[in-house]
């Protein structure tokens, strides 16, 4: 005559989650009791397999919101040497009212180190040429060319320097940009804005 063997397991994990397995098996007499533990092995492992996602879920809530949010870093502009093939040369736009200044024409471009850009309006118009000649995190020094004679201008971080060329006023401003990044960011090139008033 048959008997029936109740095997159970259980699984406990370290959130706090258990699973019970009862199995019932009949077996013959003599015969081992090997089949019966390993259905209910089965079981367990199952057990385990669903309930993995429900403890790296609860892992995931458990970190520290510091550890998972970038903040916000300051830009630090470290220049490129001439003939550096990581550079990708100034660009920008043209001298217009559609920004977020509206008192203005603005232009906004990117440049860096023995990099030049032509500032022109938006009838196509070159006003002069901007070529950055010197420069570091802290100051730039730029050459202006319209239809006279070249001139230099520095401009401090945060500074806004004023210039006038071929008889109209524009200012040039150099601000402080931030990233979100978990380490410093470095950026061979600036951000500028170019004002006209009026």
């Amino acid at each position: 005559m048959g008997t029936a063997l109740v095997v159970g397991a259980s699984c406990r994990f370290h959130n706090g989650f258990t699973f019970h397995v009862h199995e019932a098996d009949n077996c013959g007499a003599g015969r081992p009791h090997a089949r019966a533990m390993k259905t209910s092995l089965r079981f367990c492992l199952l057990a385990f397999a669903l309930c993995v996602p429900m403890t790296v879920s609860a892992a995931d809530k458990e970190k520290p919101l510091e550890n998972i949010v970038r903040h916000a870093v300051r830009t630090k502009f470290v220049p490129l040497k001439k003939g550096d093939p990581a550079a990708k040369g100034a660009s920008g736009t043209t001298l217009s009212r559609k920004s977020f200044d509206p008192t203005a024409l603005v232009a906004m471009l990117h440049i860096g180190l023995g990099e030049s850009f032509p500032i022109h309006d938006e009838q196509g118009k070159q006003r002069f040429m901007l070529t950055m000649t010197e420069g570091d995190d802290g100051h730039l020094v730029f050459e202006l060319k319209g239809n006279g004679e070249a001139q230099k201008l520095a401009v401090v971080r945060d500074e806004p320097g004023e210039i006038t060329v071929d008889g109209v006023r524009y200012e040039i401003s150099y601000p402080t940009t931030e990233v979100n990044s978990e380490a410093e960011a470095v950026e061979h090139q600036v951000m500028l804005f170019v004002k006209q008033r009026g």
